[in-house]
């Protein structure tokens, strides 16, 4: 089940910035941390379904041309934004707030869940632009990925053995699930939620870029706003020399944009930037 709040760890910049636009930056998911991002879930069921396949020269020849057809049917921009059940997590402290004392942003999981299928970018003509939305969360260790991968070459062989006139189908879905959200273990401490926008090429405006990690990278923005739900629950203020006044000031930030229902605390990690 989705935690109640979900954290999403930036500065007091971006605080403020989520707080007064009620909007929130999802980025473009092959610039993310994560090097393998969106390639393990592919090789994982193509090793998989090779195995099976054994040296039937024939098998292997259609699961590589399905795969070859999933892969095209399945291309889509995804636009990711990040979020954790842990509100004050010490590693991530250091690679999200690596500038001086951050937040991490509680939201209420069921605002992000309400959040319709449409991307809150505006184009220059002033349209929203369609797109999906789905909140998952991620999958790290082998053991958790093999049984999806498991399943769904199940899924495929079966449709291929009894005629199925798309039996690429299962593998385009498994793509379109498993891509974005397989990380590798060494992020499990992150404990990392995902909310993924899906769309084509030509269905998404120009992103707009930020910079980081010495490369720029495209993002959207994202509506949060409620009318029936504070959309920020929850504020923890990360390690900080002055912390009390840390607190008081998120406090005023949020009282000012009516959001003054949201609890505000320190960090308890004794951490010193």
């Amino acid at each position: 089940s989705v935690p109640k709040i979900l954290y999403h760890y930036s500065s007091m910049e971006v605080l403020e910035k989520i707080t007064s636009t009620q909007r929130i930056w999802a980025s473009e998911a092959p610039y993310l941390n994560d090097s393998r991002e969106c390639v393990d879930a592919e090789e994982l069921i193509l090793e998989e379904l090779n195995r099976r396949a054994g040296r039937n020269k024939r098998l292997q020849a259609t699961i590589a041309s399905d795969m070859q057809l999933a892969r095209s049917a399945s291309y889509c921009r995804r636009f990711v934004c990040s979020f954790s059940e842990d509100g004050d997590s010490l590693p991530q402290w250091r690679a999200y707030c690596p500038g001086g004392p951050g937040v991490a942003i509680g939201f209420a999981s069921s605002v992000i869940n309400e959040i319709p299928g449409r991307v809150g970018l505006d184009d220059p003509a002033h349209q929203k632009v369609d797109a999906s939305l789905w909140l998952y969360k991620c999958i790290y260790t082998m053991k958790d990925k093999m049984k999806i991968v498991d399943n769904f070459a199940s899924l495929y062989l079966s449709a291929l053995k009894n005629g199925n006139r798309y039996p690429a189908g299962s593998l385009e879905a498994y793509l379109r699930m498993c891509a974005p959200l397989f990380k590798n273990v060494s992020f499990r401490e992150e404990r990392e939620w995902r909310m993924v926008f899906s769309c084509g090429d030509d269905a998404v405006p120009d992103p707009r870029f930020r910079s980081a990690r010495g490369v720029m990278i495209p993002y959207i923005e994202v509506a949060v706003w409620s009318k029936n739900t504070d959309f920020i629950k929850d504020v923890v203020v990360g390690p900080n020399p002055n912390w009390e006044l840390a607190v008081r000031s998120v406090k005023r930030l949020l009282e000012a944009r009516g959001l003054g229902n949201a609890t505000v605390t320190p960090s308890e990690v004794p951490y010193r930037h």
